[in-house]
C-alpha cells in the first residue's frame, strides 16, 4: 500500500475519526484496502462499524462502494463487527437501510445475537433482532455456545432469554459448559441464583484443563475480535486459575491467539508459577 494508505488504514484500525475523515477522500480505492490479520481478510468498513462511526460507515457504503455483505477471514460481517463493540446506530443502519442479514453466522456458527448479548448489549436492540429479524434466541455455535451462555454476564439479558424467549439455562456446550459455569466464571451473583432456580447446582462449576478444550478455547476468545486483558482474567476464572499475573503472558503474545493459549496452558499444565 501507498504511504497515505498506511496512515489511513492506521487512523481507522486506531479508531482516529477525525484523521479517517481528512484521509479518506485521499485515497484513490479505499474499498480496495484490505489487509490480513488474526481476523483474516478486514476492510475498512470492518473497522469503520466497529468504531461505531455512522457517517463514515454510510460513505463508504454509499460513496466509495464497499460491500456491506462481505465476509472477513472468520466468516464474519460488518454487522458482527458492530455488534462486538455494541454500536446500535451502525447496526441498524446495516441491518434496516443495506439490508444485511443479521442471521447469518460466522465460520464457528456466532450470529449478530452472540456478539450482543456477550458485549454488554442493548437489552432493547436485542429484543428488536427477535421480534423483527426473527433471530433465534436458542442459535448455537459450532460448538454448542447458546446466546445465554453468551449473555452470562449481563443479568437483564439472561432474565429475558429465560422468562421471555424460554431459553434452556441447563443448556451445555459440547465440553460440558452450562450458564452457571459462564456465570461463575464472571463473578455474577444474580446470574448465578437466576440460574440456581433451574437446579443448576453450583457443584457443577469445576471446570478442570484438558487438552480436548483446545480447539473451543482459542474459539471463544478468537471470536470476540479481541485479545485484551479482561479475556484473560475470565479464562482463569473459568479454569478455576485466575491470577492478575496472566497478564504478563498477554502482554508478550499480544493479539496472537493460538501462541498466547500454549503459553499459558504449558505453564498450567506443568504447574509453573506464572509469576
Amino acid at each position: 500500500m501507498s504511504l497515505i494508505e498506511d496512515k489511513c488504514w492506521a487512523a481507522f484500525e486506531k479508531g482516529d475519526h477525525k484523521e479517517a475523515v481528512h484521509l479518506l477522500p485521499l485515497v484513490k480505492k479505499p474499498n480496495k484496502i484490505r489487509r490480513e490479520n488474526r481476523w483474516g481478510n478486514v476492510t475498512l468498513l470492518n473497522f469503520s462499524s466497529m468504531n461505531g462511526w455512522l457517517d463514515v460507515t454510510k460513505d463508504l457504503i454509499t460513496k466509495y462502494h464497499f460491500d456491506p455483505h462481505k465476509r472477513d477471514g472468520l466468516g464474519c460481517t460488518c454487522l458482527h463487527w458492530a455488534a462486538d463493540s455494541n454500536q446500535v446506530d451502525v447496526l441498524r443502519y446495516l441491518i434496516d437501510e443495506c439490508h444485511c442479514n443479521p442471521k447469518v453466522p460466522g465460520e464457528y456458527g456466532d450470529t449478530v445475537l452472540h456478539s450482543v448479548a456477550a458485549n454488554a448489549g442493548s437489552l432493547d436492540f436485542m429484543k428488536y433482532l427477535i421480534s423483527h429479524h426473527q433471530c433465534d434466541p436458542m442459535a448455537t455455535t459450532n460448538w454448542g455456545m447458546t446466546v445465554l451462555h453468551r449473555a452470562a454476564e449481563h443479568i437483564d439479558i439472561v432474565k429475558y432469554l429465560i422468562n421471555e424467549c424460554h431459553c434452556d439455562p441447563k443448556a451445555t456446550t459440547k465440553d460440558g459448559m452450562t450458564v452457571l459455569h459462564c456465570a461463575a466464571g464472571h463473578i455474577d451473583s444474580e446470574v448465578i441464583q437466576v440460574t440456581e432456580k433451574f437446579n443448576t447446582t453450583l457443584a457443577a462449576v469445576k471446570l478442570h484443563l484438558d487438552i480436548t478444550y483446545l480447539v473451543t478455547i482459542i474459539e471463544e476468545l478468537t471470536i470476540l475480535n479481541q485479545m485484551d486483558c479482561t479475556k484473560w482474567f475470565q479464562f482463569g476464572l473459568h479454569l478455576g486459575l485466575y491470577d492478575p499475573r496472566l497478564k504478563a503472558i498477554e502482554t508478550d503474545y499480544r493479539g496472537k491467539t493460538v501462541e498466547c493459549f500454549c503459553e499459558f496452558s504449558s505453564y498450567v499444565v506443568i504447574g509453573i508459577d506464572l509469576v
